[in-house]
C-alpha cells in the first residue's frame, strides 16, 4: 500500500507520485513515527495523544479496531500513570506505525484529507521540525537526543501535572479544529493559528 498521488483539497490540486510513490510513503512513516516518538518523554503523553487520533479516525470511519486500541491504550495508561509500564522505543515506533497506516489508508480510500492529516499530526511534526533546525543551527547531530522537547520545557515551568494538561491541551487545539471546521476552507487560518500559538508559548516559557 503506498500513496500515489497527493489531492490538496484547498488548491483543487492533485499532485501524482509516479515512481515516488513508495519513497513518498515510507518518508510519511518515518516522519511521523519519529515526531511520535520524541513526544514519548513524558508519562501519559503519547498514550493519551494516540488515543485522540484513534478517536479522530473512529469518527472518520466506524472500525472496530479503533475501539479496541482505544480500550487497550485505556488499561496502558493506568500503569503508565503509576510508573509501571513504559512504552520505550518499541512501543512507541509500534503505536506510531500503527497510526500511520490507519491515516495513510483512510487518505489513500479518500476518507480523510490531506489536510485534515497535517492538522491532526502537526504539533509533534512542528516540534520535531523546531528540534532539528535549532541542532544544526547549534552546530550539533539533529538525531541526537537532548531536553529540549516541548513537554521538557514545560516540566521545567510546571509541575508533573500542570505539564501534562498542558500539553494534552496544545495537542487537542488543532484536532479539534480539524474536526469542528471545514478543513478545506480554513486550513490557512487554522495552520497559522497553531504555529502562533505554539510559537507564543515556547518563547514565552523560554523567557523566563
Amino acid at each position: 500500500m503506498s500513496i500515489n498521488n497527493i489531492n490538496i483539497s484547498f488548491l483543487n490540486k492533485k499532485i501524482l507520485l509516479g515512481e515516488f510513490s513508495i519513497f513518498f510513503t515510507i518518508l510519511c512513516y518515518l516522519l511521523f513515527i519519529n515526531a511520535f516518538n520524541m513526544l514519548d518523554g513524558i508519562n501519559i503523553s503519547a498514550a493519551v495523544y494516540a488515543i485522540l487520533l484513534l478517536v479522530f479516525l473512529y469518527l472518520h470511519q466506524n472500525n472496530i479496531i479503533f475501539i479496541v486500541l482505544i480500550i487497550s491504550l485505556l488499561f496502558f495508561l493506568i500503569k503508565n500513570y503509576q510508573n509501571k509500564l513504559f512504552l520505550g522505543n518499541n512501543g512507541s515506533y509500534l503505536l506510531g506505525f500503527i497510526l500511520s497506516f490507519f491515516f495513510i489508508d483512510l487518505n489513500i480510500t479518500k476518507v480523510i484529507s490531506v489536510e485534515e492529516i497535517f492538522l491532526a499530526m502537526i504539533i509533534p511534526g512542528l516540534d520535531m521540525l523546531r528540534l532539528y533546525i535549532q541542532r544544526i543551527y547549534n552546530k550539533k547531530n539533529p538525531f541526537k537526543a537532548d531536553l529540549n522537547h516541548l513537554h521538557h520545557i514545560l516540566l521545567k515551568k510546571f509541575s508533573y501535572y500542570k505539564a501534562v494538561i498542558y500539553l494534552l491541551l496544545i495537542l487537542c487545539i488543532p484536532i479539534f479544529l480539524n474536526y469542528f471546521f471545514e478543513v478545506s476552507k480554513k486550513i490557512y487560518l487554522i495552520i497559522f493559528i497553531t504555529i502562533l500559538y505554539v510559537s507564543l508559548i515556547i518563547y514565552l516559557l523560554k523567557k523566563k
